[in-house]
């Protein structure tokens, strides 16, 4: 009868740790990030580019809210890891707390770090994680190391508009428009298009407005006076 209570009491032991581990990950909830659109080149400025390149660009970026690590930080806890200078993005929060990584691109700093996080809570900035399957929490890292900022990343992922320069002949400037969804063309909007810079040494497509200052079948100088949106 004790085997079969032990038995039972592991069995709800058991229970309430996986319950409890559900629970604590079920705490964790995204960051919401905003958003805004972008363009490329700036506007009313003299910009000169070559065959093939882009003229104009219109995207959307992510701003993430982030922390910028001003020097490398190595404590003896940190076993063989560290937290190298540059920029964390948050990526989720934890109750009050934000957790922040680094970006996917960051492939020194996603090596130097491991599996430790940053951690920004209302006693101050510290790293967590584990090491060896052993939980790590850090003394709080000096507020002289580290600034707050907001990142802004170019999604890949959204929807995007490009012209680009393909060339002149006599008079008349070639160019193809094109819209993407993440890094694929949407073939129904590839464009080729052309204008003859005998009428007008202005071009427009969708909303966009460029004036043309020379084109030869190799480079192009312009200004954006409008950008698609």
């Amino acid at each position: 009868m004790v085997f079969m209570n032990f038995k039972i009491a592991y069995y709800y032991l058991f229970i309430l740790i996986i319950f409890s581990m559900f629970n604590m990950a079920s705490c964790a909830t995204p960051m919401k990030y905003d958003f805004e659109n972008i363009s490329y080149p700036e506007i009313d400025v003299v910009t000169e580019k070559r065959i093939g390149d882009v003229l104009l660009r219109q995207g959307i970026a992510i701003i993430y809210p982030a922390i910028e690590i001003l020097i490398d930080i190595n404590e003896p806890e940190f076993g063989d890891r560290y937290v190298k200078k540059g920029k964390y993005i948050a990526v989720k929060k934890i109750g009050d707390d934000i957790i922040y990584e680094p970006m996917k691109n960051d492939f020194e700093r996603i090596v130097a770090l491991g599996s430790l996080y940053l951690r920004l809570s209302a006693n101050g900035l510290y790293v967590s994680g584990r090491i060896n399957d052993e939980a790590i929490t850090s003394k709080n890292i000096d507020e002289n190391y580290y600034n707050k900022i907001n990142v802004s990343e170019e999604s890949l992922t959204n929807f995007q508009q490009t012209l680009i320069y393909t060339g002149r002949e006599g008079n008349i400037l070639k160019a193809t428009y094109r819209e993407f969804y993440g890094d694929i063309a949407r073939s129904a909007f590839t464009i080729d298009v052309t204008y003859d810079l005998n009428s007008s040494n202005i071009i427009a497509f969708r909303n966009a407005e460029l004036v043309i200052i020379e084109a030869t079948n190799t480079k192009i100088e312009y200004i954006v006076r409008r950008n698609f949106n």
